[in-house]
């Protein structure tokens, strides 16, 4: 890999005296005169810094704490330097807006035979795409704006699926550059996980988080690594460049979350693929799982817990005794004496949760309670499906205890999305059961007037 391949576009207007290859290492990207390398070497030697062979390039390396002075002193003389700030300042009016999506479903005959497959922006990954014998060829279901990869002898060969002018889906070939660079403005939003060691100044990102990301994206992450070695199959950082290597994979829609470590759980393959804990701090950065937490917090409140929120987890008190709360991106909680590692999911699972409290419960010796009840009265109204789980319990509460009904519908959020709801079957927009319907209405009718 050309370490400057991803400067093209910073160079367009000209090239600096400088480039900061890699984090730290500056390299000589043109001719200077040799009066101005004079004046670099006298200010690099009053740091013990010294002007030599870098790989193919000429340049020098300095530590973490020398480098902003450094960089300022020579900028003062009229060195011009292309930092790696600059870089991805420069980058981001090229990468940082631009999304695109697929289109229609299309039929489309396809060049040549061989082994197909079409990108999933979803799950980042090549799905085989199946294919079907016409007269004079193959062709396939698709959908238009997909890129496309044919593998066979010959090798790998990319297309962009487009319709013509006269309204004709059909492939262009693109290079494999070109095809990854417009995939990367197709992925859908997804989460990578920053693991720092403070000890050591470093931050890693598990390489698994990264799959099929444009090389100019991958090559810019990779000019940030420090000189320190790391973990196979991860890409390190300097911790403080947190904030800049979050702003390059905004740019395909991958969130960089800190974690507090990586835990080594039943079911993880080995340390390296252990699970990310997410800190308290990076789940209240997000409004739905703020909210969801916050909602959990309330729940405990009700039980007669107490709760005592850490940096990267929670304690819960009981009158049997405590158990502390991680959160974990993984498809699985997990328990370890009185630690529970909390898969994120379960804040958005009445029944998952449910379950969650029935243990906390047991270990803490929390109020014994219905935990369904617990948990409507206090879940949010975010997404469709939690509508639809109020609904339910309206309809069940309604038939077997309904004294309860107006303390689950007692709130003005809740009582205007059940309306808005009926408002959309009685217009046609939404379809529903009959019972259902009159439940919910009947509900409301003998709810009252809400807080």
């Amino acid at each position: 890999m050309d370490p400057l391949a991803s400067c093209e576009d910073c160079f367009a207007h000209g090239k600096p005296d400088l480039c900061e290859m890699i984090r730290n290492c500056f390299v000589q990207v043109k001719d200077m005169p040799s009066l101005k390398k004079q004046l670099i070497e006298r200010i690099l030697l009053r740091s013990d810094v010294q002007f030599g062979a870098i790989g193919r390039f000429w340049g020098f390396a300095v530590v973490s704490a020398q480098r902003k002075s450094i960089v300022r002193e020579l900028r003062d003389i009229g060195v011009t330097i292309h930092t790696l700030e600059d870089h991805v300042v420069i980058l981001k009016s090229r990468y940082g807006q631009s999304i695109r999506t697929v289109g229609h479903p299309v039929f489309i005959n396809l060049p040549f035979y061989g082994s197909w497959f079409q990108f999933d922006p979803e799950k980042r990954v090549w799905a085989h795409l199946y294919t079907y014998k016409r007269e004079g060829g193959i062709g396939a279901n698709t959908k238009n704006r997909s890129v496309l990869k044919c593998s066979n002898k010959r090798g790998d060969s990319y297309f962009v699926v487009f319709t013509s002018r006269d309204n004709k889906p059909s492939v262009m070939r693109v290079r494999k550059v070109a095809a990854y660079d417009i995939i990367g403005r197709m992925f859908e939003s997804s989460q990578a996980y920053w693991i720092p060691f403070k000890d050591k100044g470093v931050a890693i990102i598990q390489r698994t988080y990264l799959k099929n990301i444009p090389d100019l994206i991958f090559n810019t992450l990779v000019r940030f690594k420090p000189d320190e070695g790391h973990i196979k199959d991860t890409l390190a950082f300097e911790i403080d460049d947190f904030e800049l290597v979050k702003e390059v994979l905004s740019w395909i829609r991958t969130e960089l979350v800190e974690s507090s470590e990586v835990v080594k759980l039943p079911g993880d393959k080995d340390k390296l693929h252990g699970t990310p804990v997410v800190t308290i701090g990076e789940l209240k950065k997000d409004d739905v799982f703020n909210s969801r937490l916050h909602s959990l917090l309330l729940m405990l409140k009700e039980m007669g817990g107490h709760t005592n929120e850490q940096q990267d987890h929670v304690v819960i008190s009981g009158s049997k005794g405590s158990a502390k709360l991680y959160f974990v991106e993984r498809k699985r909680s997990h328990t370890e004496g009185g630690t529970i590692y909390v898969a994120l999911d379960v804040l958005s699972d009445p029944s998952k949760l449910s379950e969650l409290l029935q243990m906390l419960q047991h270990k803490t010796g929390l109020n014994s309670s219905d935990m369904e009840k617990v948990v409507i009265q206090y879940w949010p109204l975010i997404t469709p499906s939690d509508l639809e789980f109020l609904m339910d319990c309206v309809i069940k509460y309604y038939n077997s205890e309904r004294a309860f009904v107006p303390s689950i519908i007692n709130t003005t959020e809740r009582t205007e999305s059940l309306r808005r709801w009926l408002n959309e079957v009685k217009t046609g927009i939404a379809k529903a059961d009959p019972q259902r319907v009159f439940i919910v209405e009947k509900a409301l009718k003998q709810s009252g007037t809400p807080k």
